[in-house]
């Protein structure tokens, strides 16, 4: 078994089905190795995905080391391809900052200027300056600047595998809304939806009512601003 670190594109003008679909894959760097639960932030101004993040949970099997702290950003070329250049780390012309550490199972979203990231964990299989055995909790509240690359930790909140999105027409500036909560192996409930406010850069926590959604894990979120511009669709 080897490590799967190819990354493909799917053209969307085009109809397809799981009999036709075409893939155009290319492979990523060495350094910048595919992990588990890696964050993906798009700076729509730069055309660039910025991958954060991640565990190698499997680098004992597969005899890989963890690789470097670092950031890096995929810029697509609209062919289904593009290309991986790392802009915080080693080869990069800014270094990762040494306060920060790569984690693991946090919650991220991001919008037209920063990605955010809460939450997680972090142990040898995240980061290759953790030595000692077990899971180490990270609290905190991180966001990137699209704009300088600078990374700064403004909160001690703690969230681990729910997920968080963003949301760009409430408030002066949007706010993220964050569901579900908790620590494997239970599943997470969706009983209480957490809201930070950017602009007063505030969380709060409101309780859900209506018909609320089954407790689940590994699941994917998207949303869209309902057609009457009242709602917003998750």
């Amino acid at each position: 078994m080897s490590i799967d670190n190819s990354t493909c594109g799917l053209d969307l003008s085009k109809d397809w089905t799981n009999s036709s679909v075409i893939l155009t894959c290319i492979e990523r760097p060495a350094e910048a190795l595919a992990l588990n639960t890696e964050a993906l932030w798009f700076d729509k101004k730069q055309n660039s995905i910025y991958c954060f993040g991640g565990d190698m949970s499997f680098a004992n099997d597969y005899h890989v080391p963890t690789p470097s702290e670092s950031i890096w950003a995929f810029t697509p070329d609209g062919k289904g391809t593009g290309n991986w250049k790392e802009v915080l780390g080693p080869t990069a012309a800014k270094p990762f900052p040494s306060e920060i550490t790569r984690l693991s199972s946090g919650v991220d979203a991001s919008d037209e200027s920063h990605g955010y990231y809460l939450g997680g964990w972090a142990n040898r299989a995240t980061s290759p300056l953790i030595t000692e055995d077990g899971y180490k909790l990270m609290p905190g509240f991180l966001t990137l600047n699209f704009a300088d690359l600078t990374i700064t930790n403004t909160s001690d909140g703690f969230y681990q595998y729910g997920k968080m999105i963003n949301v760009p027409y409430y408030g002066t500036s949007g706010v993220l809304i964050l569901l579900g909560k908790g620590t494997l192996p239970s599943l997470l409930p969706f009983n209480t939806i957490t809201i930070y406010d950017k602009t007063k850069q505030k969380w709060y926590s409101q309780l859900a009512s209506g018909t609320i959604p089954d407790p689940r894990i590994n699941y994917c979120i998207v949303g869209v601003r309902g057609i009457a511009n009242d709602t917003f669709e998750m």
